[in-house]
């Protein structure tokens, strides 16, 4: 389980709502990358998001915690929560699976 901290003053909070700020999805995407990525020896070049939802929204100052598990030997399958309540269980975010092709 890894743990990530949405920031109050993202940069992307100002016009990703005005009055109701989100957390772009694409941003969580981007942080489900950099973990997998933490965890392989070999750089991701090519690799395909696909059934990939985005349940809740996320808002500035949420904790999220994200598990990763291996699907096939290139594939990885990611949900999100927003923390609740101290439980990295809470609200599913998002969920999806990541294919990879890693080169040598």
């Amino acid at each position: 389980m890894i743990t990530l901290d949405i920031p109050h003053d993202h940069a992307s909070f100002p016009g990703h709502f005005p009055g109701s700020p989100i957390l772009p999805g694409v941003l969580l995407l981007e942080r489900v990358m950099s973990c997998v990525q933490s965890q392989i020896t070999n750089p991701l070049q090519k690799y395909t998001l696909y059934n990939v939802k985005f349940l809740a929204a996320v808002s500035p100052g949420d904790q999220l915690s994200l598990a990763l598990s291996d699907g096939s030997s290139n594939e990885k399958q990611f949900s999100m929560h927003i923390v609740q309540d101290g439980k990295n269980d809470g609200i599913l975010a998002c969920t999806g699976k990541l294919r990879f092709n890693e080169t040598h």
